[in-house]
């Protein structure tokens, strides 16, 4: 059995640090005046998306645990439990295996109900017994290290699951030998910790051990080796290796199609999952398409009220944030928020997520003092549940430094951006990801501060983990670059600008994010344009101008604006009739979009003026 679904993201994964057109140079930059300075790309991963993987990426239960209790009869079932307890004890004595299954079956309880130090104190007291009856090498020892070490997942304490899970492995490997199926639940438990350690290469080897085993226990089209091949995807999503992780998706898929019927569950985790990979490819309608399909299923077999339900209504919150779509964001995220008020106790991981998410849209909206809010009954339910040195708390302090950053608060932003720091050193390590969204963050304050030695010492931080932890041509690498580059452009080292503005370009051309290639092209265009190089700048405002047109059609005002400065840098060059027709070109635009009486249309009528008056050369 799978446990509650990936409140992440990702928390999902969705961990992409996505760099999106700057505030400050924006699709309404005017170029024709002075050109805006560069800012630097704080983490969007962290700041919006908290996207749920419907295949439940959590270690697994080595059983099906008891039913989960209705909140109402929690409290009587587990006095219930105790009073079998008491008087199992008094028949049979403390140590007795009965005693140690109540004691287990009580801690499943706990665990469904988000009770974790109570689950935790339970299977620590079963296995205390079972150890006194059975001794070390016994598979009811090692359901209960698979059960201890879940707890301690859930906790964040990846060092003490990873232990418990490695000591399950162990028990397995002696009694049954490594083709046994217990043995590959154990090696697939042990790579979903990795992973969340951003360990990768050990957690693709554990996936495929796990893979092998269950494939000669269980048979090719079996609905575990379907779940075995999302768990790989998962990972080579997570490396930005989307072509990997697509393929092992479809294999998902394919077995689930061939084993299930079409509406059943798991087939919409892995539309879910299929869309995921498609919006990261930059195809939003081909998202929003396998979205619907995972959502109509969901709708149409499971209760009004499920967390997969949930989860896939933030995961379109997600897609809907990232293309700014932010009412259509909110009101998915809403969604899912109802879902889990109505299914699960006051402080839940998902409840929390979705808190979370909505913060971030918040954000975007300019609405602080909500977002702040938000970000913080997500902090508070986090920090109850798993004290101060959590990855998801981190990831709460990353995002509250945002709001500050934006509110120029940079001393709260810093002091919340150090906090993650200190957590994530604690929790994931010094090669994790998550730790260079962090110092990614801190560049952008030390950035805002003026203090650019500092910020480019922080970007250059995290870049080096992304490096070592996704590799060289991922999208987080390219941000980094990007960054620095901001930095050297404000410090009018045009030529080191350039050369991080190249290297951004090149690894996003990789990823064929288009709103990162729009990005870094202006980017290079305003370089150029600097200098004063009106020749070379016109290329790169030529490749963001098709660029978004292929991201977002003929009809948008970063259209309108990409031929404006199309316009401005051809007047610059002395060809006026080419500048004319860019210019008339944005006028069209923008006079289907904007009202008659708008400054920017009449900005743009007397530029045609202007231009239609020089007298050609």
């Amino acid at each position: 059995m799978f446990k509650s679904s990936k409140s992440s993201t990702s928390q999902g994964t969705a961990k992409k640090s996505l760099s999106s057109i700057p505030k400050k140079e924006a699709t309404k930059q005017k170029i024709i005046e002075k050109i805006p300075t560069g800012f630097p790309s704080k983490d969007k991963g962290t700041s919006v998306l908290e996207g749920q993987r419907n295949n439940e990426n959590r270690p697994v239960k080595s059983e099906i645990s008891a039913k989960q209790e209705s909140r109402s009869n929690y409290k009587d079932s587990v006095e219930n439990y105790k009073k079998t307890l008491e008087t199992q004890i008094q028949k049979l004595g403390s140590n007795h295996e009965d005693v140690a299954a109540t004691y287990k079956q009580l801690g499943d309880l706990h665990f469904d109900h988000n009770n974790l130090k109570e689950a935790l104190t339970n299977y620590q007291k079963a296995i205390d017994i079972q150890l006194k009856v059975y001794g070390p090498n016994h598979i009811e020892v090692a359901k209960s290290y698979n059960d201890i070490g879940l707890v301690l997942f859930e906790q964040g304490n990846y060092k003490g699951s990873l232990h418990s899970h490695q000591k399950a492995l162990e028990i397995q490997l002696k009694i049954s030998g490594a083709s046994a199926p217990g043995a590959g639940a154990s090696y697939r438990n042990i790579g979903m910790i990795l992973l969340e350690q951003g360990n990768y290469a050990e957690a693709i080897e554990n996936f495929q051990n796990s893979l092998e085993i269950i494939l000669k226990a269980r048979g090719e089209d079996h609905p575990e080796v379907a779940a075995l091949y999302d768990d790989l995807g998962n990972v080579y999503f997570d490396l930005g290796n989307l072509d990997e992780a697509s393929e092992n998706y479809r294999k998902g898929l394919d077995i689930r199609i061939k084993t299930l019927p079409q509406d059943h569950p798991d087939v919409a985790t892995s539309y879910s999952n299929i869309a995921n990979v498609q919006y990261a490819k930059g195809d939003f309608d081909m998202a929003l398409e396998f979205y619907k399909r995972a959502l109509n299923i969901q709708l149409r077999v499971l209760p009004e009220h499920h967390p997969n339900i949930a989860s896939l209504y933030n995961n379109l919150g997600n897609l809907y944030a990232n293309e700014g779509i932010y009412d259509m964001a909110l009101d998915s995220y809403e969604k899912a928020l109802k879902i889990q008020t109505v299914i699960f106790e006051p402080l839940h991981p998902d409840t929390a997520g979705s808190y979370h998410n909505i913060g971030g849209v918040l954000c975007h909206l300019r609405r602080y003092p909500e977002a702040l809010e938000n970000y913080n009954k997500a902090l508070d339910i986090r920090l109850r549940l798993f004290g101060k040195n959590h990855r998801h708390v981190a990831s709460s302090y990353n995002n509250i430094g945002n709001v500050h950053c934006e509110l120029q608060n940079y001393k709260e932003a810093y002091a919340n951006y150090q906090n993650a720091v200190e957590i994530q050193l604690k929790t994931v390590g010094q090669k994790h990801p998550d730790l260079a969204n962090s110092y990614n963050n801190i560049g952008t304050v030390k950035f805002y501060q003026g203090n650019y030695d500092e910020a480019i010492k922080n970007f250059i931080k995290a870049m080096d983990i992304a490096v070592h932890s996704l590799g060289k041509d991922h999208p987080m690498v390219a941000t980094c670059y990007k960054n620095i580059g901001d930095v050297y452009f404000n410090l009018k080292k045009n030529k080191e600008a350039l050369n991080h503005y190249m290297k951004a370009l090149a690894i996003s051309k990789q990823s064929t994010v288009l709103k990162d290639i729009v990005t870094i092209n202006i980017k290079i265009g305003n370089v150029y344009y600097e200098m004063e190089n009106f020749k070379e700048s016109l290329p790169y405002y030529q490749a963001a101008l098709d660029s978004e047109i292929d991201a977002l059609g003929e009809d948008s005002i970063e259209v309108a604006d990409a031929y404006k400065n199309l316009g401005v840098v051809h007047g610059k060059l002395g060809h006026h009739s080419e500048a004319i027709v860019n210019f008339q070109e944005a006028l069209k635009i923008k006079r289907k979009l904007l009202n008659p009486d708008d400054s920017e249309i009449k900005e743009l009528v007397n530029l045609i003026q202007s231009m239609s008056e020089i007298p050609s050369s």
